[in-house]
Parts: C-alpha cells; sequence; structure tokens
C-alpha cells in the first residue's frame, strides 16, 4: 500500500545532467551514485517540502517559505546554464573539505569554462549569503546587489531575474499574501498595456468602461512571456535605445522598399517578393517593440471614438525633454547617412548622396497603398526629402561669423596682391571659408579671435543660432513629412486625413524646430572652441608650449643660427675623428718619450727627465703641466691633437661599467633596479637617454635623436634605424617588383620561384658578359620569348649594382676610411645569399659540410651556423669573417669562402633572384649605415661619450650608457641574449608560429581601433580628405577582391602597388615592417615565414594594416605643407613668432625635418642641384614614413623596452609588439605633445581620437563575442565588459596585463598553490597555454571524456581556435556530450 501510494507521489526529475548520477536532494545538496550526502559550498537556500516514510506511514514534513520553488528553480539553472561539472573540495593536507556537521563533503558546481554556481547565484540575487560563502561569492553578492540597485545599469528582466521574482512571489504566498495570487495573467506586456491603455480611435465610451473593466481581473505584477527590455505596462526601460532600433528599423524597412518597388516595377518576382518578406519582418519587429515617447499629440475623440482633432499629450517638461531626446535618437540613422553622403557628395560627384535618397524613396513607397503605386513620385518624393535634409543639416551646422568679422575679411581678400575677384564672388569664398581663413584674412586675426569670445558675441551667436537651426530644422520637418505624406496619396489609393496629416506636421513642426534650435548648443560650443584655438594660436609664441627637446632646439639656434641635423652630426664626427688621428709616422724615439711624458701625474714632489733612463717620481701640478707641454710640442710636429686621457672606447667603458657593477652593495642594486623600473614601457634607447642626462649634455642629446631616443626631437634628420631601412626602399624600389615582371612574362599569378628560375637562366647563359659584348641575338630560344623583360630587368640590376658599389664607397671615403674594393662585373645577377630556411632545416648537414669543405673545427662551423641563423645582419658569405660572425659589410669583392659557387652548398643558397636582390640591398645598407652612425670600432659612439663626461656628466653614468648602447647594438642585429641551445630555440620558435596561427584569426577586429589613431593630429579639413580617400581604397580594393579573388593573381597584387604606391615607395610591403613585424610574431623559424606571410593574408590583418597606413600616408603631404605654408607666412610678414608657427616648427621637427633647409628649398629660386634634391628627397621620405608610424605603430629595436628582444622572454612577450610600441610611443605622445602643451584644437583632436578608440575597442570586443558564442558573451558582468572594452581601445598599454593579472576579467580556478603558480604562467604566455590545452586534451580523452579533449585540442588549431561554439559543437556533434568524471573518494584513517 506504501509503495503504491509512494508510486503515485509525481515529483520533478532532480538529477544533475551531464552524468555521473548526481542528484538534487533539495536546492544546495546533492546525492552521488553512491548515495553520499554532498553540500554545495557557497549556497543556502529555503528548505522544501519533504515526504518522510515510517515503515509504511508517509508523513509530510512542509517546507519553509519559498521553499519548494527555490528547489525547483536553481537546479533548473544549474543544467540549463552548464553549471554541472561537480568539484570535489579538499583541504591543504588534501583530506575531504567537509561542512560544519562534519557529515557531508563541500563540492562546487562549475560551467566548463571555469564559472562558479554559488557565486552566479549569488550575484543575481537567487541565493543568500551563509557561513559557507567564500570571499568571492560575497564579492559576487555585493556587486549582484548594486548592479540591481542601480537604474542606470538596469538590464531589463533577465531569466535570472525572472526566477528571482517567481521564488518571492511563492514566498510571499506561502507567507500568507495571497491577494496578488487571484488575478488572471495576461500573455505579454503589450497584451497588458492595451488593456489599461486610454481610449482608442473608433472606441466608444461604453466600450472603454467594459475594456477596463476586464483590465481590472489582470495582474499588474506578472504576464504569461516577460520581456526584459520593458516594464510591466510595455514602457521601454532604455528609452534611447528603442528609439535607436526605431530609427534604423525604419531605415533599413525603407530600404527594403526600394528592392520591392524594383522588383514591382521591373517584374522582378524575386526582388518585390524579398522586399515584401522583409518589410513585413521589420513591421512585426516596430510593433512588438516597447513603447517611447514619439509624439507629443494624441487623437481627440467624441464620444462615438470619431477623431475629431488633436491634443496635447505630454504632462511636464520631463516627458517633453524625453519626447526630443527619443525623436533625436531616431533621426540619428538619416542624420548620419546625410552627413556622411553630403561630405563625400564631392569627389563622388553626388553619388553618395543616393543612400539617402534610396532610404526616402522606400519608405514613401511603403506608405502607399493599393496595387497601383506610382514609383515615379515616390522617386520624386525621395529626392525632396533628400534635398530638404541637406537644406537642415546645413541650417544647424553652418558656420556663423559676425557681419564685421565677414566684411574685414572680404576687405581683405580684395586687398591681396594679384585678386581678380569681384567684391561678390569675395564674399562667397568668405562664406566658405573657415574661421581661421577669414580671421587671417582681416590682418587682426587674434584681436577678432577675443573679440568673438567676448560674452555678447558668444550670446549673439548662440541666440543666431537657435533662431536659424529652430526654424530651419522645423521646416524643413514638416515638409518631409507633407512631401511624404501627399506623394502616398496623390501616387496611391491611399485615403486623405487631414488630421493625421496636422498630427504629422504639428509633431515634425514640434520636434524639429525645438532639436534644431538645440542643436544650437554644441553648434556655439564649437564655434567658442574653434575661435578659442584661433586666439590662442594667433596670441605671442609661449615657450612654455614646447617640449623640452623643443626648447633645447631653440637654444641651438640662438647660439648658432642654424640647428644642425643629425646626418649634418654625422659628418661633423667623422671629420673631427679624422682630424684626431695621426698625419705622419711618428719615430720610435719620438713615441717612446710621448707616451712616458703622457703617464698619470704622480702627486708629490718632482720630476726627473734623464736621457735613455727616463723615470718619473713623485711631482707638483706645475711639474706635470711642464710635462705635457712638453709632449705637445713633441706632438706638433706630427700635427697630432693632444690626446685626451679621458678618451675611452665603447668596450672599454663597457667593460668599466660591468666592474662597477659587481662592486656594489646591496642597497645600491635595490636603488639601481628601482632606477631601471621606467624600462619596463619606454623605448630601449629613450631609457638610456633620460631627460635628465640629456638636459646635462648637448653629446647626450646628439646620440639621443641619432639612436631614436626621442619623442621630440632637437636635431631633425633621419636616425640610425630609419636610415637602415630608407637605403633599403630607395635600393629596392630601383628594381621593378615581381607583380611588374609577372606581368611582363604573362604570368597569371605572381609565381615568383618560376620568374626567377628564368633570371637564374638567364644569368648563367649571360656570365661575365657586359654591355656591347652580351649577344642577344644568341639567347637560348626558351629565354628568347622573355628577352624583352630580361632587358629590363638587366637593365635595373646592372643601375642597382652600381648605385650600390657608388653609395658604399662614398660612405667610406666621408668616414676617412679606405674602399679597396674591386667591382665585380654582373655582380647582381651573381650574388646568391643564404637560405636560411634550408639550413636550419638541415642544420647538421650544413655544419659537416663546412667542416668537411673547409676543415673547419666542429665548434668553429656551429658558432658560424647559429650567427648566420640568428643575426640579420649576416645575409650572404659576404657579410663575416670565418667562425667569427663578425660583420665586415661589403660587397662586390671576393668573396671570402665561395659557397655560393661550390656544388656543395648548392642546396643552401637562395635562388629567389627578388630575395637576393634584397639581401645584397640589406648588406650595402647596413654597411653605408654603419659607417654614418657608428664607425670603425664604434668609435664615433665612443667620441660623443667621451665629450659627454668633458660637459659634466659622472663617467660611472656614460659607461653605463657605453654597456646599454652594446646591449642595443646587439638587439638590432639579433645577438641579444640569444637562446644558445638550438634544439631549445627551435621548439620556442615553432611554438611561437603554432600559437600565433592558433590564437590570432581575430586580430584583424581586434586592430579596428587602428582606424580612430590615422585621425591623431590632423586637422579637420585634412580629416575630411582622409575619409574619403578611405572611403576610395575600401572600394577599389572590394572591387579587386571580387573581380579576382586569388590572392597572389597578378592583376590584383598589380592594382594593389598602384592604388598603395605611396605606401610601397615608403617601404611598407616588406616583411619587416608587415603584420608579423606589428603583432610581435617575429620570433619565428625562418622556414615559417611565408606561411605565416600568407597566414596574416588570410586573416586580412595584412590588408587592414596596409589600408590604414595608406590611409595615413595619403594625407602627409597636405598635412607636412599646411604646417609649412603657416611658417612661411610668418616668415615672410616679418611679424613675430606665434604659438600657431611654434607649433607647426616642432611637429614638422618631430618627423625628422630640417625647416629651415625646407623654407629654403621652398624659396630657393631656379632649380635644385642633385645633391638637393636627393636631400630633400631622403627628408620626405623619412618624414612621411615617420608620420604613419606616429599613428600606426612599427615595433622596432629602438622604440619598445629591450626585453622585448631578450629570446628568452619570447614566449611571453609574443604578440605585444604593437601594444608595446603604442604604450613607449603613441601613448606619451598624444599625452604630452598633443593633451598637455597642443594648442586647443590638438587637444579637442586627441579627445576626439581617444573616444573612438574606446568605442571601436568595444565594438571589436562585441563582434568578438559574436564570432565566438554567437551572442555577447554569458560569461562577463558590466564593470568586466568595460574593462575588457578599454583595454581593447590601447589607451591602457601595456598596464591592460598588470590591470587583468591583479583585476582578471577571467576566473581561475586552482586547487593548490602550484596550480595557481601555473595558471599564472601559462595565462601570460599564450604558447604555454596552447601547450596546457592539449596536455589537458589528452587527459580528457584518457579519463572518458573525448568530446571534452576534442575541444580542448580545437582550441588550439589553425583559424579555428578561438571560436568556441563552433569548436564545441565539432566535438559534441562528434562524440556527444559525454559525463563529468567524479574524483574517487581517498580513505582517511
Amino acid at each position: 500500500m506504501g509503495t503504491n501510494r509512494l508510486q503515485n507521489v509525481s515529483l520533478p526529475d532532480n538529477s544533475l545532467k551531464g552524468g555521473g548520477g548526481f542528484t538534487f536532494s533539495d536546492a544546495d545538496t546533492l546525492i552521488d551514485s553512491n548515495n553520499n550526502t554532498l553540500r554545495i559550498e557557497g549556497l543556502e537556500v529555503a528548505e522544501k517540502t519533504r515526504i518522510l516514510q515510517k515503515d509504511r506511514d508517509l508523513t509530510l514534513l512542509p517546507g519553509t517559505a519559498g521553499g519548494d520553488m527555490a528547489n525547483l528553480v536553481i537546479p533548473k539553472f544549474a543544467n540549463e546554464k552548464g553549471f554541472t561539472n561537480v568539484v570535489y573540495l579538499t583541504n591543504e593536507d588534501g583530506s575531504p573539505k567537509m561542512d560544519t556537521t562534519g557529515s557531508r563533503q563541500l563540492v562546487r558546481l562549475k560551467d566548463d569554462y571555469g564559472n562558479d554556481f554559488s557565486a552566479t547565484l549569488a550575484s543575481q540575487g537567487l541565493a543568500d549569503i551563509n557561513t559557507y560563502s567564500s570571499k568571492s561569492d560575497i564579492e559576487k553578492a555585493a556587486y549582484g546587489e548594486l548592479f540591481r540597485a542601480d537604474s542606470a545599469y538596469e538590464a531589463g528582466m533577465t531569466d535570472w531575474e525572472v526566477g528571482a521574482k517567481l521564488i518571492k512571489k511563492a514566498t510571499d504566498a506561502e507567507s500568507g499574501d495571497y491577494s496578488k495570487l487571484i488575478r488572471k495573467e495576461a500573455l505579454d506586456e503589450k497584451q497588458l498595456a492595451s488593456l489599461y491603455s486610454e481610449r482608442k480611435p473608433g472606441e466608444s465610451i461604453e466600450a472603454y468602461e467594459q475594456r477596463q473593466a476586464v483590465a481590472k481581473t489582470y495582474t499588474t505584477d506578472l504576464v504569461s512571456l516577460r520581456s526584459s527590455d520593458r516594464d510591466i505596462m510595455n514602457n521601454s526601460k532604455h528609452p534611447l535605445s528603442t528609439s535607436w532600433d526605431v530609427g534604423t528599423t525604419g531605415a533599413m524597412e525603407g530600404l527594403y522598399g526600394i528592392a520591392d518597388m524594383l522588383g514591382e516595377k521591373t517584374g522582378f518576382d524575386w526582388m518585390e517578393n524579398y522586399g515584401e518578406q522583409n518589410i513585413s519582418r521589420l513591421r512585426s519587429k516596430l510593433e512588438n517593440m516597447p513603447q517611447v515617447k514619439l509624439s507629443a499629440l494624441k487623437p481627440r475623440l467624441d464620444d462615438a471614438g470619431n477623431t475629431i482633432g488633436n491634443e496635447w499629450d505630454i504632462d511636464n517638461v520631463g516627458e517633453f525633454f524625453k519626447f526630443l531626446g527619443n525623436n533625436a535618437v531616431v533621426s540619428l540613422p538619416y542624420m548620419a547617412t546625410t552627413m556622411v553622403g553630403a561630405a563625400l557628395a564631392a569627389p563622388t560627384y553626388g553619388a553618395s548622396m543616393l543612400p539617402i535618397v534610396a532610404l526616402y524613396t522606400g519608405q514613401t513607397w511603403n506608405e502607399m497603398e493599393g496595387e497601383d503605386k506610382s514609383a515615379t513620385l515616390a522617386v520624386a518624393a525621395g529626392i525632396t526629402q533628400a534635398v530638404l535634409d541637406r537644406i537642415g543639416l546645413k541650417g544647424i551646422t553652418g558656420s556663423f561669423m559676425s557681419k564685421d568679422v565677414v566684411e574685414k575679411a572680404v576687405k581683405g581678400l580684395m586687398a591681396k596682391p594679384g585678386n581678380t575677384l569681384t567684391i561678390d564672388q569675395a564674399r562667397l569664398v568668405i562664406a566658405q571659408a573657415t574661421r581661421k581663413e577669414a580671421a587671417l584674412l582681416t590682418g587682426a586675426a587674434a584681436t577678432v579671435a577675443k573679440d568673438q569670445l567676448k560674452a555678447r558675441n558668444i550670446l549673439r551667436s548662440l541666440t543666431k543660432r537657435m533662431g536659424v537651426g529652430s526654424a530651419v530644422e522645423g521646416t524643413t520637418e514638416a515638409m518631409q513629412e507633407a512631401t511624404a505624406y501627399m506623394a502616398a496619396v496623390v501616387g496611391s489609393d491611399k485615403v486623405f486625413n487631414a488630421v493625421e496629416l496636422q498630427n504629422r506636421l504639428l509633431n515634425a513642426t514640434i520636434a524639429g524646430g525645438t532639436l534644431g534650435g538645440g542643436f544650437a548648443i554644441p553648434g556655439a560650443a564649437i564655434d567658442v572652441g574653434a575661435w578659442t584655438d584661433i586666439a590662442v594660436r594667433q596670441a605671442e609664441a609661449d615657450p612654455n608650449k614646447l617640449s623640452r627637446a623643443g626648447a633645447q632646439a631653440e637654444a641651438e639656434l640662438d647660439e648658432s643660427g642654424y640647428i644642425p641635423s643629425i646626418q649634418n652630426l654625422n659628418e661633423e664626427t667623422g671629420i673631427e675623428i679624422g682630424r684626431r688621428k695621426v698625419k705622419k709616422p711618428v719615430s720610435k724615439r719620438d713615441q717612446q718619450k710621448i707616451d712616458f711624458l703622457r703617464l698619470p701625474q704622480r702627486k708629490s714632489g718632482g720630476v726627473i727627465l734623464a736621457d735613455g733612463t727616463m723615470s718619473i717620481q713623485t711631482e707638483t701640478d706645475g711639474d706635470y703641466a711642464a710635462r705635457l707641454a712638453q709632449a705637445s710640442a713633441i706632438e706638433a710636429k706630427y700635427n697630432i691633437e693632444a690626446i685626451d686621457l679621458s678618451s675611452k672606447s665603447v668596450d672599454q667603458r663597457g667593460a668599466e661599467s660591468v666592474a662597477s657593477d659587481k662592486e656594489m652593495d646591496t642597497w645600491q642594486r635595490v636603488k639601481r633596479a628601482w632606477e631601471s623600473v621606467p624600462a619596463l614601457w619606454r623605448g630601449s634607447t629613450r631609457f638610456i637617454f633620460s631627460d635628465t642626462l640629456q638636459e646635462k649634455s648637448r653629446s647626450l642629446r646628439k646620440l639621443a635623436d641619432m639612436f631614436g631616443a626621442n619623442l621630440q626631437r632637437t636635431f631633425s634628420g633621419v636616425n640610425f634605424e630609419n636610415r637602415k631601412k630608407h637605403l633599403l626602399t630607395q635600393y629596392r624600389n630601383l628594381v621593378s617588383t615581381p607583380a611588374e615582371y609577372a606581368q611582363k612574362a604573362g604570368f597569371k599569378t605572381v609565381d615568383q620561384a618560376g620568374i626567377s628560375a628564368i633570371i637564374n637562366s638567364f644569368g648563367t647563359w649571360l656570365g661575365d658578359k657586359t654591355g656591347s659584348n652580351i649577344e642577344w641575338d644568341t639567347l637560348p630560344a626558351d629565354l628568347k620569348v622573355h628577352e624583352t623583360w630580361l632587358r629590363q630587368y638587366y637593365s635595373d640590376v646592372t643601375i642597382l649594382g652600381e648605385k650600390l658599389y657608388a653609395d658604399q664607397k662614398s660612405a667610406a671615403k666621408t668616414n676617412g676610411k679606405d674602399f679597396n674594393v674591386g667591382k665585380l662585373n654582373n655582380y647582381l645577377m651573381k650574388y646568391k645569399s643564404f637560405n636560411k630556411a634550408a639550413i636550419e632545416k638541415n642544420r647538421a648537414k650544413f655544419i659537416q659540410t663546412l667542416m668537411t669543405t673547409y676543415k673547419m673545427s666542429k665548434s668553429d662551423a656551429t658558432t658560424l651556423t647559429d650567427n648566420i641563423l640568428n643575426q640579420d645582419t649576416l645575409s650572404s658569405e659576404q657579410d663575416f669573417n670565418v667562425g667569427e660572425g663578425k660583420f665586415i659589410p661589403a660587397s662586390h669583392r671576393g668573396r671570402t669562402l665561395g659557397l655560393s659557387e661550390r656544388k656543395e652548398f648548392l642546396e643552401f643558397m637562395e635562388n629567389d633572384a627578388f630575395v637576393n636582390i634584397s639581401n645584397a640591398s640589406k648588406s650595402a645598407s647596413r654597411f653605408i649605415t654603419y659607417q654614418e652612425f657608428l664607425g670603425e670600432g664604434n668609435e664615433k659612439i665612443a667620441f660623443h661619450l667621451n665629450n659627454a663626461v668633458k660637459e659634466g656628466v659622472p663617467e660611472e653614468e656614460v659607461n653605463r650608457i657605453a654597456r646599454q648602447m652594446q646591449d642595443y647594438l646587439n638587439a638590432e642585429s639579433g645577438n641579444y641574449k640569444r637562446i644558445k641551445n638550438a634544439s631549445i630555440s627551435k621548439i620556442q620558435k615553432n611554438l611561437g608560429v603554432w600559437t600565433t596561427i592558433a590564437g590570432l584569426p581575430l586580430a584583424t577586429i581586434s586592430s579596428f581601433v587602428e582606424l580612430a589613431i590615422t585621425a591623431v593630429s590632423v586637422p579637420p579639413n585634412i580629416i575630411f580628405k582622409e575619409i574619403r580617400n578611405a572611403s576610395k581604397e575600401a572600394a577599389q580594393a572590394m572591387w579587386s577582391t571580387m573581380t579576382d579573388p586569388r590572392w597572389n593573381s597578378t592583376n590584383r597584387q598589380l592594382s594593389k602597388e598602384k592604388r598603395q604606391a605611396r605606401i610601397k615607395a615608403l617601404g611598407f610591403f616588406d616583411w619587416d615592417v608587415g603584420a608579423a613585424q606589428t603583432t610581435g610574431a617575429t620570433e619565428t623559424t625562418h622556414g615559417s615565414r611565408r606561411l605565416l606571410d600568407k597566414y596574416f593574408r588570410v586573416i586580412g590583418l595584412q590588408q587592414w594594416t596596409d589600408y590604414t597606413r595608406s590611409i595615413r600616408a595619403s594625407i602627409a603631404d597636405d598635412y607636412i605643407m599646411s604646417h609649412l605654408d603657416t611658417i612661411i607666412d610668418q616668415r615672410r610678414s616679418g611679424v613675430p613668432k606665434n604659438n600657431d608657427v611654434q607649433e607647426s616648427e616642432e611637429l614638422l621637427r618631430n618627423l625628422g625635418i630640417n625647416v629651415n633647409l625646407l623654407i629654403n628649398l621652398n624659396m630657393q629660386q631656379g632649380p635644385w642641384s642633385p645633391q638637393q634634391t636627393a636631400e630633400f628627397d631622403m627628408m620626405m621620405l623619412d618624414a612621411e614614413f615617420n608620420f604613419v608610424n606616429i599613428a600606426i605603430a612599427l615595433p622596432n629595436t629602438a622604440n619598445r623596452p629591450l626585453f622585448y628582444q631578450n629570446q628568452h622572454l619570447a614566449l611571453f612577450t609574443q604578440f605585444q609588439g604593437f601594444i608595446s610600441t603604442f604604450t613607449a610611443n603613441q601613448i606619451p605622445k598624444m599625452w604630452g605633445e598633443y593633451v598637455k602643451r597642443g594648442n586647443p584644437s590638438l587637444k579637442y583632436n586627441a579627445f576626439a581620437v581617444m573616444t573612438t578608440m574606446i568605442f571601436l575597442g568595444f565594438l571589436s570586443q562585441y563582434l568578438k563575442d559574436l564570432l565566438k558564442y554567437g551572442e555577447p558573451t554569458p560569461y562577463l558582468d558590466p564593470v568586466e565588459k568595460i574593462q575588457r572594452g578599454i583595454g581593447a581601445s590601447g589607451l591602457l598599454g601595456t598596464g591592460e596585463r598588470v590591470m587583468n593579472f591583479v583585476y582578471p576579467i577571467y576566473e581561475q580556478s586552482s586547487d593548490n598553490p602550484a596550480e595557481w603558480f601555473f595558471n599564472t604562467i601559462s595565462g601570460e604566455a599564450a604558447a604555454l597555454s596552447n601547450v596546457s590545452r592539449v596536455y589537458s586534451g589528452a587527459g580528457k580523452i584518457i579519463q572518458g571524456q573525448p568530446d571534452k579533449g576534442l575541444y580542448a585540442f580545437l582550441k588550439t588549431a589553425p583559424l579555428i581556435g578561438p571560436f568556441n561554439r563552433l569548436n564545441r559543437n565539432i566535438s559534441e556533434g562528434i562524440f556527444g556530450k559525454s559525463e563529468p568524471i567524479k574524483p574517487k573518494k581517498k580513505e582517511y584513517n
């Protein structure tokens, strides 16, 4: 009997999904498959009703209020939200962690991402804090309480909130409050709101009263289908967000209307059906949106419900502002489309206005009724509304200059020399001019600007703007409504309704007029800002607005009348060093005397000079001076400058610094470590040459600018790393690209290997023949078909070869060095560089071949091989001494080993002709740059360091600089902190490649913020050109891709090279400045570089980087010439320098431009000399290159922290290339140069750029969430999303890693300190995270969870790694969802 009674009791299924045999005894207690009771830590839930059986009797034990509902809701959430993984908790000693009764082991429920169920419930208000709650539970609960209480962050009724409300309702009912339970529930908020709404058109008073009686039978607490975006009466919780949805949905409906219209009129049924279906879908969406206040009027009804007019429907001021705000947001999609169309109207010849015309045409078409609609009237109405929009936009955004300013500007324009304008034409020109242009024409710009900023003029301007804006916008909005309505009536069966038209016109006039007047406020603010900028710019130059480097540049100018460039300094240094060298050989006897006389001073006593037995005893200062004078007299015979006893080489100083550091005590080491903290975020050379050191010494200021240490410059010119890069670019650009030769050869794709094979075959045939000795008629048949382009190729490489030789010879001569190098015929046709990928692949064979062929020891052969593979400076056999790997750059000389000419080494030599040309050019570029900047044995650096000592810098500090410069130069050449073990190095590099292709598929989306940075420091008039260029570039790129999708298509590559010719000329098409360099994925194997190059193209990152660089490069000349014009105008006028000119000078100098030289060239009468032309070309190349890099960070050795070059840390610094450079350069530059010291417009620009970066940061993360999860991430709360979005903007720089370490966004579960340490380390190293995932996946498979194992593997797979939902669907689709593994219970005695 009792058994039957139990079987008839219907109980819910309380099992925990995911397997393992767990069931819920109640919401906070589990029972495992062995009938052991487990307590869920962190949960305290009301008790449910229980049925107890004793013998054959059943007893009902009532639970506490709300307990039954809680025990239904909470297990349901655990299963539906995926919190199905049971984690057994243990104490530190490994014993089970028990509850306070000691009878139940504590457990936690986790989802597959490690999120904790108890903490989540606490944060959502479904569980109370109790003695079992952890610190995390308490924090989550506190946060959740604040979040739910803060209406500003209210996100609507989520399913968690529904659950909480169900529990509360049950608790109220079971506590005796039954009054809320007897009413019916409406289906949804829309039905409930309809029941309680005011009287509707067509509804009599009697019908309204009956509806109200029915409404009272419905509860206003709940509805059956609850939505989270509205309150219970269907009012939007987020009216502005809903208004935006209304606006965008209405706009999209208009565009689908165009499809419907075109389909109907052309008989294209598919298009017509497509349009109708989507119109119907969007109208349904609009109908189901929550209510927002969009009308200020409501229909006035008679007793029968007939509409007899309109009446006011605004109860208070607050509601009126809601009405205005909602309408303003609804109009934003239309305004934005109109503004973009208007901005691009000129360059697109009006085509940019087509979208807004189409939008209004479609809306008019959709409003028409019946079968016989007029497309002609719809189009006419669309055009009319677009024109009215344009008029309204101009009315509220136009410039409002006072009549007095206009007249003065017109008078100034008419008085300009050579003016041919009439007075009316002049007024038209001024009407289109900027405020600054007009103010300058008055001849008293500063006075005019200050006058415009007087309170009465600001008020006058505001009043005028409000009046014009209100009148224009109110009128145009009303006319738009009338146009659309009347076109719909006349062009279709729509019946004219005077009351409806009146309602629409009044609403449009009220909203449009009020908003138009309201737009006067930001317009007036912009006006004030613009006049403030002019007033500040035209004021006398303020020295406090100069940077430290800028002030020192002015001091240089005051002292010597000019500011030398880096190239001037290098030449002067070379001459000075040469002057100090011996001019005539010194006799052995005199050299002994000089050495003796220059011995250090003995501090007391006298000097004894004995012929033949020279010796020194103690001496006085006077005796010492006399001895030095004798030495100088001897030296004068040989034209030797007096030897400076403080002169030391860089190696000497570096060694002394190392020795000094070994003598430091603990306190000194702590102090040194503290002083070195900025090295974590500053560029390597900027850290070496601190501002404090540069203030002490002009020589250190020279070195700082020479090696790219300063964000702001004292000395213009090209720095060390840029010089090497620019020379290489100029050399490479002398030879046509592979795509150009592929086209000439008739190749459909850029088959570089195929073209190279033809070139190499031609080179073999050519041999040493040159010029007229080449018998072209004897070309083999297979080469004869390519004769035309081979002639061009031969001409290109011959010209390049001659230039490489001449430039290197000139550099050596300028530096006082002999260049005893013979010329080789057809040098570049024969040149072979190392194929490092082949050497890397067969390293052991290469070492053995060196040993066998050249009788090297294994040690020497191994050292040489490692140097070849690790040093970028070693491209060919001409770049090293045997066994040493030391750099001896010189081309055209006899080969040291002749490797390329020996068949044993052919497999290790590069066969790609274009790579060989590039490597030969690299070798020459390095040689020239090293001659210019370093000299023999780094003598030029030593020269400046020795002078720094004379200028008062302590020798210890100078020695430390020498050692740091050694580290920098080692890093620049690939020799800094190298991993000596070849196997470990190879493993690390392969890990880096794997992590790159698995972890960066979404890197392009993350790079969206770069688009905002392209506008940094750019004036508004140039920004519009930038927008135009960006649109043109994007359209051409998409068209090129659509017409020829092959990534290596010849036509597509040529199209890109033509489209992006400027960045090609600047050298941005090369590997060493490509996407791999910007992301920091450079510590890779040589064999993987082409793979990564293709990978970054597949994911679009290379194209995006080229796109943003191309945008920036396209406005570089305009930017430079704009600032140059400002300076020239001031110098021609002879007026004192103002802030505008001072800022322009500093901005140009920071680009590396020698301002005085550029002005002199600009004003020079007659042609430039070849030297002037070459100097100008290099200066502009460098300036444009720097202008691009100011926005799009390009990592190099100097501009990011030195530890990023440390191969031992490569796993931790991977993917940090861009952000580390951005932190070291762009962020401090944006703050110091623009925000802190910039004139007002630069400050506004910086603020706008930073705001846009944050917006794009949030947008990129949202898009990535959609790709990963198919929805916004469910695993972050709002504060964490804000933290993530701001971090994604890049404005936190590398500080984001610190913030995420201290305040981690994603929780990690660690059972012990060792596991915490490993999780933390792997979390900071992407490669180790991948290794950890593979290890974890293998473990899951072994444990019988193949789906989870495969999921872990897929997380490390190329291209699909970040796509969580896809990976989970694949793994569960193959293996199904496995049950969680319960750990074995340990037995303790």
